[in-house]
Parts: structure tokens; C-alpha cells; sequence
């Protein structure tokens, strides 16, 4: 039997939506993810090329959404497929905007190959499209070695925007610096208009993950926070990587004394999100992300940062032996709702904010 879309208004069930629906298939839109969820996200490996990893701890976030859209595929009642897009204001050159951010992309292995995640992410955009009025934007971030998700967002009308690269700042035995503690919430609150005010010309910025759990940090001098930077301890699982430098890495480096600080197939890690450095204290970052890692006892942040970005030189001085760009590429993918053709000639040229929070 034909998958038939099912009249909106007339199937919502408990603020549950089916879209579609057979004789064995059903795609339904809910405003809170199913349990079943977490058990699925856990057992998805991403990456390309030979490099494949898990994330871990993607339960913890799937309910931290402010406005999420979950979408849930069943199969003979089986939950097999999801995806989510959340909305959240995005800030640009032009000012605040709706934006879909889409992300947890996830087909269980028993069912990939059917064309089931190119289902759920051109039914979700469907679906948004239908139900919200314009100007919007959707948007994604997407590995240029990842060749089918790159042509599945293009074949939804997605187009490359700007491109991020990941860098990596590693310290064998770093130490803490007493200038640097987390900010307390009152100060946080003061000191946010001078973070937004850094990034007022960044497309795509939210400050909706600043002081996750706790976790902004600045460099205080006098009295006065003259850098700061969001740092979230993540977890992946390596379960494989290409070549012999991948073999090394994978057994030989996590048996050297000193040197398995800087990896193991059990990678812990910062990710980083919207460092602050006030003008002329830009040599402080080092210090700043120095310290962070000692206060949680890792050698390793990450960071997205847009190829265009003005701190590109800041991140790339004085950083030290092991840190460095890795090879790889990450598209912001976009496509836009409404917005005239300045706004988009603008939104080419500006620099992209990457929230942590969302690109692990």
C-alpha cells in the first residue's frame, strides 16, 4: 500500500502529528523525543572514509531543545529512523531570524540503504514549510567528505555557505593559571553584551548555550573578565581509522606513557564555543584555554571556527607543539525562507557562529 500524507489537522493526537502512513510505515512529528530514542542515537557511528566514531551522551541533550521538532519513524511500530530540527532566534547582519537547526540524523543499521533518512529530512523541511510563515532559514553542518549527506541536503534545496574548520589545541600537562574560574551567573549576565557585541556581524549566532551547565570560563585580571570561552566536556568512541597512522593512533599511541594523553579510541575532549578576548588581550587565549583543560583534567579542546573568521590569526599564534587545524571540512549548509537577496548576499559574506552544543 502507498504511503499516503495524512490531513494535519485532522490527525493530531496528544500534539503528535502523523505525517505519513502504511501498512508498516508511519512518520510522526512530536514535541518530546520517544525513550526509545536514546537507545537508537546510541548505537549510530558517524564519519567518513575510514574514520568512524559514536558520540556519546546524546541522551543528555535530546531534552535540552527550547523548541524542538522530533521526528519519528516507525517501522511495524518500531521506532527506526529520527531526526530533529530545533528552532531557536538566530541573529545575523540583518537582526534576528527563525532557524531550524537540523541535526541527530539516524536510520538504524537494519534499515539503512531504503532511503528512510532522505525521508525524514525532506518530510521535516515539508513540514516546516507547511506550518510557518517566512522569513526562516534551515540550517545544518555537514563534513565535506560525508558525500551522502552532502548530496541528500543539496537534493532538499540546502547550499554551502561558508566553511568551518576544526581546530584542535592539545597540552601534554597543562596547567591551571589562578586568573581563570568559571564566571558566576550574575557576572555572566553583566558580561554577556560585550560577548554579543563581538560577534554582532556573525550570521547564525545564539547565545542560548552560554553558561551551559556552568561551563563559561573567563580570565579574570583586576576586576575585570578580559577573556572568556564556553568549554563542554564531550566523549566519542573511535571504532576504526584509514592507514597506518590510523592503526598507530588506534594501538600503539593509547599505550605510550605521556603521549596517549593527546588520544585513544576512548577520546574525551572540550568543545569550545564563543571564546571573548578583549582587544589587545589576545595572547591571553592560550593561557585561557590552558587552564581550562586542567580544571578538567583533559589535553585536548575542539573548536569550530568559520574559514573567515577574524580570530583566525588569534587561534593560529602561540598555540603550541601539538595543536593545529585537522583535515577536515565542515559546510554550513542553508536554505532560506523569505529573505530578500541582500539579506542573503550578506549572510555569503559573514562569518558563521558554530555553537558547540550542536556540533557534538
Amino acid at each position: 500500500m502507498p504511503i499516503s500524507r495524512v490531513n494535519l489537522l485532522a490527525h493530531c493526537m496528544s500534539d503528535s502529528t502523523i505525517l505519513l502512513q502504511n501498512d508498516t510505515l508511519e512518520l510522526v512529528v512530536k514535541p518530546v523525543a520517544d525513550v526509545a530514542v536514546a537507545d537508537l542515537l546510541a548505537t549510530i557511528v558517524y564519519g567518513a572514509h575510514g574514520i568512524r566514531y559514536r558520540h556519546s551522551g546524546r541522551e543528555l541533550k535530546i531534552g535540552q531543545f527550547q523548541n524542538p521538532l522530533y521526528f519519528h519513524l516507525y517501522v511495524s511500530g518500531t521506532l527506526q529512523g529520527f531526526y530533529c530540527l530545533d528552532r531557536r532566534t538566530v541573529t545575523g547582519p540583518w537582526g534576528p531570524i527563525d532557524g531550524f537547526y537540523g541535526r541527530y540524523l539516524a536510520v538504524s543499521e537494519a534499515f539503512q540503504g531504503r532511503g528512510y533518512g532522505r525521508l525524514l529530512k525532506s518530510e521535516a523541511v515539508r513540514y516546516v514549510e507547511r506550518q510557518f510563515t517566512p522569513p526562516y532559514l534551515f540550517y545544518s553542518y555537514i563534513e565535506e567528505k560525508n558525500v551522502r549527506s552532502m548530496r541528500l541536503s543539496n537534493e532538499r534545496g540546502f547550499a554551502s555557505y561558508g566553511q568551518l574548520k576544526t581546530f584542535v589545541f592539545r597540552r601534554l600537562r597543562p596547567r591551571p593559571d589562578p586568573r581563570v574560574a568559571r564566571i558566576p551567573p550574575a557576572e555572566l549576565t553583566a558580561f554577556l553584551p560585550r560577548l554579543q557585541a563581538a560577534y554582532q556581524t556573525y550570521a547564525l549566532k545564539t547565545d542560548a548555550r552560554i553558561g551551559y551547565q556552568g561551563n563559561y570560563f573567563g580570565l579574570k585580571e583586576g576586576n575585570e573578565w578580559v577573556a572568556g570561552v564556553q568549554a563542554n566536556p564531550v566523549s566519542w568512541q573511535f571504532l576504526t581509522m584509514p592507514g597506518t597512522s590510523g592503526w598507530l593512533m588506534m594501538y600503539v599511541l593509547p599505550h605510550l606513557p605521556l603521549l596517549n594523553r593527546l588520544f585513544s579510541p576512548s577520546y574525551r575532549f572540550l568543545a569550545l564555543e564563543g571564546p571573548y578576548l578583549q582587544p589587545g588581550r589576545e595572547a591571553l587565549l592560550p593561557t585561557l584555554l590552558e587552564s581550562v583543560l586542567a580544571h578538567f583534567q583533559l589535553s585536548s579542546a575542539l573548536i569550530q571556527i568559520d574559514s573567515q573568521d577574524p580570530l583566525l590569526p588569534t587561534v593560529t599564534t602561540n598555540m603550541g607543539l601539538f595543536s593545529g587545524f585537522e583535515s577536515v571540512n565542515t559546510h554550513v549548509m542553508i536554505k532560506a525562507h523569505g529573505l530578500t537577496p541582500d539579506q542573503l548576499e550578506r549572510l555569503q559574506h559573514a562569518p558563521f557562529y558554530c555553537s558547540s552544543f550542536d556540533y557534538t
